[in-house]
């Protein structure tokens, strides 16, 4: 059996900051830019940063997994 990851999701309380860092650091093209949610551009696996305190309150308190 073959897995195809689709998608890496980075966790993170300060969303902006990090968008700002891959974008302006690591020169990713940002495709969505919400308050709690960022998903850049990229060829293949799909990259985004999403607030850890909302995955939190959607996971019985869990920050990651």
């Amino acid at each position: 059996m073959r897995v195809k990851l689709e998608g890496i999701t980075v966790l993170a309380l300060d969303i902006p900051r990090l968008t700002r860092f891959y974008r302006d650091v690591l020169g990713f093209k940002v495709l969505i830019e919400e308050e709690h949610y960022t998903e850049f551009e990229n060829d293949g696996v799909r990259l985004a940063i999403f607030s850890a305190p909302l995955m939190a309150d959607n996971t019985n308190g869990h920050f990651h997994f």
